[in-house]
Parts: C-alpha cells; sequence; structure tokens
C-alpha cells in the first residue's frame, strides 16, 4: 500500500476526479486482498439502497453479499444495505473537511441500515445476537438479557444494549485516508475539534462514530466489541481509542469479526498472541432527558508517555488469586448465587467485602452479574496453574490460551 500510494502521488495527473478514483482503486484491491475466498463476498463501487429505496451518495469501496443491481453502462452498483458488510470511505488527503465530510457521509449508511434493521424488513430476518450479548456483558459486568427481555434492565442500560445489538449488525464504517494528519496525537485531536464546533445533539452518539478513522498509520477505533472492547469502571463507556499498530491490521481485525458473526463461521486468526495497544480517547455516558435517551460525550488528552510508538504488547491471560481461581471454576461447571451463604463464607479468605470480591471479578470482563447470580461472559474459559506458579483464566473459544499456556511451557524447559 505504502509503496503503491508513493507511485500514484508522483503520477503526472491534475484531474481531481480521476486522482481520487485511482486512490479508491488502490483502496479496493487492497480490501480484496483481505477477503476470504469461497463465501460469495465482492468489492464494489456505488450506492446503497435502504429498504424504502432511498439511495446514499456514492460509496467508494464496499464489501458486499447477495445481489446487486449493475447500473447501467457504469462499473457501479447499487446494493441493498442489509448485503452491505463493510464500507470505506478514500480520502487522498484527510484533514478538518474532509474528516466532516466522511462522518456525515459513513452516518447516513448507519442509520440507514438501523432504520431496516429495526423496521419491517429487518423484523423478518434472524440474526444470532450471542456476539452483541456477549459484548454488553463484558463492557458492563451486567448479564445481557435475551433481546425480548432487555426491558428489565434500567434505562441507561437499555440505550447501552441497543447501540450493541445496531453495532453487530452495521456495516463495518472505515475512512481510509492516504495523507493528512501526521500523528496519532494530531489524528485526535482533528475529531474533538469537529466535534467541539458542533451542537452535540441526535447524530452525534456512539452509533454515529466510524469504525476506524486511519491516516499516515494511526487510527481511530471503536470499542464496542466487534471485536475491541474496554470493561466499564463507573457509568462512562470507552467505546473510542486510538493506536499505532498497523491500520490495515486493525481494518481486518474489524471485517473478518463483521464476516465471522455474519456467516457463523471461525476465522483463520492465527496464534494470535499479540494484541494492539489502544489508547483511551473517547467515553460516554449514557443518558435520559425528556423521555429521548442520548449520549454525554468526555474526551481525554493524550499524554507525554501515551506518545511512543508502542503498536502490539503481548497478549496475556487475567492473573488471578486462589481464591479467584476456585470461583472460576466453579463458574465453569455452574452459575453461582454471591448471596448463597457457602460462597461468602468461602470469600471471607480474601478478606473482602462480597460486594469488592465481586467487582474485583467484574473487572476482568470474564464474569457479569444477573441480580445475585454470577455467570461467566466467555464462549469457553480456560482455567490454568502457571509453570512458575500462581493462576491464570482467559478466553478459550479460539485456542488462544492453550497457545499462550503452551508457549509458557516450551520457555519453562
Amino acid at each position: 500500500m505504502k509503496a503503491e500510494s508513493k507511485a500514484l502521488a508522483n503520477y503526472d495527473l491534475k484531474h481531481a476526479p480521476s486522482i481520487g478514483n485511482m486512490y479508491e482503486g488502490l483502496s479496493s484491491k487492497i480490501l480484496n486482498s483481505a477477503v476470504p475466498v469461497g463465501l460469495e463476498l465482492r468489492v464494489v463501487s456505488g450506492f446503497i439502497v435502504d429498504a424504502q429505496n432511498n439511495m446514499s451518495g456514492q460509496i467508494d469501496c464496499m464489501l458486499v453479499t447477495g445481489e446487486g443491481e449493475q447500473i447501467p453502462y457504469t462499473e457501479y452498483y447499487k446494493w441493498p444495505v442489509w448485503d452491505v458488510l463493510a464500507v470505506i470511505e478514500v480520502k487522498k488527503n484527510l484533514y478538518g473537511a474532509e474528516l466532516a465530510d466522511s462522518f456525515y457521509h459513513l452516518r447516513q449508511v448507519s442509520e440507514s441500515f438501523s432504520n431496516w434493521v429495526f423496521a419491517e424488513g429487518g423484523k423478518k430476518r434472524s440474526f444470532s445476537l450471542i456476539p452483541a450479548m456477549r459484548a454488553f456483558s463484558t463492557i458492563t459486568g451486567i448479564h445481557a438479557p435475551r433481546y425480548p427481555d432487555r426491558m428489565s434492565l434500567t434505562e441507561p442500560l437499555q440505550l447501552i444494549y441497543h447501540t450493541l445489538v445496531a453495532e453487530q449488525l452495521t456495516p463495518v464504517l472505515i475512512v481510509f485516508g492516504y495523507n493528512g494528519y501526521k500523528s496519532e496525537t494530531s489524528l485526535r485531536d482533528g475529531l474533538y475539534d469537529f466535534l467541539k464546533d458542533r451542537d452535540l445533539g441526535k447524530g452525534y452518539g456512539v452509533p454515529s462514530f466510524p469504525h476506524q478513522i486511519t491516516c499516515n498509520g494511526n487510527s481511530l477505533v471503536k470499542l464496542t466489541g466487534q471485536p475491541y472492547m474496554v470493561p466499564m469502571d463507573g457509568d462512562y463507556w470507552t467505546f473510542y481509542g486510538s493506536t499505532q499498530s498497523n491500520p490495515l491490521w486493525v481494518m481486518i481485525e474489524l471485517i473478518w469479526t463483521k464476516i465471522a458473526n455474519r456467516f457463523s463461521i471461525e476465522m483463520s486468526w492465527g496464534e494470535d498472541l499479540d494484541v494492539e495497544v489502544i489508547k483511551r480517547f473517547m467515553e460516554a455516558k449514557a443518558i435520559l432527558e425528556n423521555g429521548q435517551g442520548g449520549w454525554m460525550l468526555k474526551y481525554t488528552s493524550m499524554s507525554g508517555d501515551d506518545e511512543p510508538s508502542v503498536q502490539h504488547k503481548a497478549w496475556s491471560p487475567e492473573f488471578v488469586s486462589n481464591t479467584q481461581f476456585v470461583i472460576f471454576n466453579e463458574l465453569c461447571k455452574e452459575e453461582l448465587d454471591i448471596t448463597a451463604p457457602a460462597f461468602i463464607e468461602y470469600i471471607s479468605n480474601e478478606e473482602k467485602s462480597v460486594e469488592s470480591f465481586v467487582a474485583d471479578l467484574r473487572k476482568t470482563g470474564l464474569v457479569s452479574l444477573d441480580g445475585t447470580i454470577l455467570r461467566l461472559t466467555t464462549a469457553k474459559l480456560m482455567c490454568a496453574i502457571l509453570p512458575e506458579g500462581g493462576f491464570a483464566v482467559g478466553e478459550n473459544n479460539t485456542g488462544r490460551m492453550t497457545r499462550y499456556m503452551l508457549k509458557k511451557m516450551r520457555k519453562k524447559t
């Protein structure tokens, strides 16, 4: 990508639309190289059509499935929004004006898809909401009810629940800038400047943000559980972060997660023992005002210590105490009532109150509360005794925890 974009920058051409087409073509080629074969997926350009036959603005690059309609005598397509998996807005130069344009353009796609999902058309299709429910449980520490039972949650939690369902189903929305903001800090500041100059009412909540905004090797990334997420600490939810990790790897993580959810398949994640370093950027608090749900946003600036270009870190499980380890092992067999005398008596060894003990467990993102019932949020938790001593627990649905332990054991020998 770097080599080709450099060649395009030096190409002798003054016609702006044609220059834009070159970068869109390069982006399509990049996306095509990341799409698994055999799933009948295509990368096309054109327009997205919603359930009422309303048409979006022109889309530079979109990953689609199903059938679209080719516009006569062109290479462009009209594609139904429910069969669009990812949308890429391509910018040769990404600064304030281009960032604003992309934000509004992709927000239109998000709104169009959400309207379809929660309208009659969407209700006629069946979706597995397990990824969204698991994300909700991990992020909030509250057990996610089934969709018909969501009204049992408090109103702020209902808003988060509704948002995470939409996030699972909505196409991945990416702003791909080849030139523009030079650093991670300037990219963060660029989005913040755009937001602070607006009256942040409807249209600027969590669902409106693109899943990735990237420029010059830096990215802003959405942390809504598909796949990136951070457990909440208090009322605020860290829903947006920034990273200097390879933006194409971030893009693949986002799109492959979408493909895995859409087709209920396992992707070839590889060893997967390194994870992107993502820094806190934007937080949101779900609020209710005059009967309407909304978001209170909070911005976190980068400190001097955050700036070094650390892209990845080694993945590690949660290291736990002996008492916590026993509780996790029990949770692998059955749920636990935190008000049961046996539970209270056992955790007294930790010299903590029940509330403090459970709060520490929930901070791991591996458990959630359903009233007084403690449940796992994982698909396949693995509990392990480390070769050097101590205890660890981690999600093993892709075999990551197993590979981590094998690596540990090889080092020990």
